[in-house]
């Protein structure tokens, strides 16, 4: 059984991770369901072939910028009773849906699999701290520490947990990614474009970014800035290109989803990923496996970048950002294309959901039999 806070594209890369594993499993033959707050804004989707999906009725609450699940707790119960997993593995964290699948959890004697998808990053327990270290004494420290096995998108968010939980089983296995077989069409738009491709919120770094931008000023190049707007961020940032004399050298399609999103990931000459905190970073994946190089920041977990020539791996400074767009524009597309076919046979290889489907079975068969990693 699978938990998240938002099964909805606009809560990121999780919705797109976590509803790829839940589906690979599926294909296995196991029996998987789904468990995901449902809000009015914010719909849950159909989920994956062969996933049972259980909305639990949810309400924001501005102030805190938290949620409520009315009778959640007995909800959930009810869903583990008539379910009956072995395993439940649960993604994020400080949200109330967390804590309530700790409860259940631990009062129904289920293994649980944790997965904090980056929210015990030095940047992320910064931001709005306050109100993160109140949460922590409060009921977040105690629910982790009941957790069976932590899952890990990368080395650097592994180190990151036993930071705070120095005794914590950890595995690290890597989200994969599916990219469309079929030809997704011509690109959106004419000439050149480089591609940030998430939501529009300050931990991804994006101020960084058009400073670099209006750095470089690279002759009938595009930025174009895809994704749903995350509390006013994107106002923020179109006054920014407004100030840096960017207009019209900056573009802003919004959320895009399904055939739209591969067709500009796939047009794209250059990709991004400079946020303060990443745990992994699925658009890097998807970026390279639609054959496009990726300049991100030396805080995301992409040092392969520079080792397999595939883009580069800088400090998200804004120095840093606009010397890599530099190198990046003056090669041409020729090597930019080179490059990209090198990172696109990286992702299949590394990347495939069913090797790590896999690798996440054996961690669940290893949980739910008590035997530990």
């Amino acid at each position: 059984l699978y938990s998240i806070p938002s099964y909805h594209p606009e809560y990121g890369g999780p919705f797109f991770s976590v509803g790829a594993l839940a589906g690979a499993m599926a294909r296995q033959g196991h029996r998987v369901g789904l468990v995901a707050s449902d809000y009015a804004s914010l719909r849950v989707q159909a989920p994956p072939e062969g996933v049972e999906l259980y909305p639990l009725k949810a309400f924001r609450v501005p102030v805190i910028r938290n949620s409520i699940n009315p009778k959640g707790k007995e909800l959930l119960a009810d869903i583990c009773e008539s379910f009956r997993p072995e395993v439940i593995h649960d993604n994020g964290m400080w949200l109330s849906q967390n804590h309530l699948v700790a409860r259940v959890a631990g009062e129904m004697g289920i293994p649980r699999v944790h997965s904090p998808r980056g929210c015990l990053d030095p940047w992320a327990l910064a931001y709005r701290g306050w109100k993160k270290k109140l949460a922590w004494m409060a009921y977040q420290s105690r629910d982790l520490k009941r957790v069976d096995c932590f899952h890990a998108a990368s080395d650097q968010e592994a180190d990151n947990i036993r930071a705070r939980k120095r005794k914590a089983e950890v595995t690290v296995i890597p989200n994969g990614i599916e990219v469309p077989v079929a030809s997704v069409g011509p690109p959106p738009i004419e000439g050149p474009y480089a591609l940030f491709m998430g939501r529009l919120d300050p931990v991804k770094n994006l101020a960084t970014l058009l400073r670099a931008w209006g750095k470089t000023r690279p002759a009938d190049w595009t930025l174009v800035l895809a994704g749903p707007d995350v509390q006013g961020h994107r106002r923020e940032l179109e006054t920014m290109v407004q100030e840096l004399d960017l207009e019209g050298r900056v573009l802003f399609p919004g959320p895009v989803y399904g055939e739209a999103k591969w067709a500009w990931i796939a047009g794209a000459s250059l990709g991004f990923l400079i946020s303060h905190s990443e745990n992994f970073g699925i658009s890097a994946a998807e970026t390279l496996a639609c054959g496009v190089p990726v300049i991100a920041s030396t805080t995301t977990p992409w040092g392969v970048l520079q080792e397999k020539e595939i883009g580069w791996w800088v400090e998200g400074t804004d120095l840093a950002v606009a010397g890599a767009i530099h190198d990046a524009v003056t090669r041409g597309e020729e090597a930019l294309r080179a490059m990209g076919k090198r990172g696109a046979a990286y992702t299949k290889e590394v990347f495939g959901w069913d090797g790590i489907s896999e690798k996440m079975l054996q961690v669940y068969q290893e949980v739910a039999n008590g035997r530990g990693l």
